[in-house]
């Protein structure tokens, strides 16, 4: 394994975590959610090419950050499932067609897209 992969995998689980804590706890965030999600889509890419970097405390295997103190817990009589990003047509169909296969074949779903500006 390189010495610069290991060295950019610390950087960007360093970064990452700082970000999500400047999100989610101090609701003042610094980058935009693109350059966000650039920083997690290069660190996926650098655990599958290493997988022996990937651990518990890595941010592709943690879901966002605490919450901030001021928002309240709440019960979601849905539950949200399936949060993702897809950067074109290609990985939005593969995305609906991955959640499709986990629900009974006479479902009626509906998505909900924002784009991100």
């Amino acid at each position: 394994m390189k010495e610069d992969s290991i060295q950019r995998h610390s950087e960007l689980v360093t970064l990452i975590a700082y970000h999500r804590q400047r999100y989610y706890q101090d609701a003042v965030p610094e980058i935009s959610d693109a350059e966000y999600d650039e920083l997690e889509s290069e660190l996926r890419d650098l655990e599958f090419a290493f997988p022996e970097l990937i651990t518990a405390q890595s941010p592709s295997q943690t879901v966002g950050g605490g919450v901030a103190e001021t928002f309240s817990a709440v019960v979601h009589r849905v539950p949200m499932t399936s949060l993702d990003n897809a950067m074109d047509a290609d990985e939005l169909v593969a995305w609906g067609e991955r959640v499709l296969k986990g629900l009974p074949s006479d479902s009626i779903v509906n998505f909900v897209c924002e784009l991100k500006i």
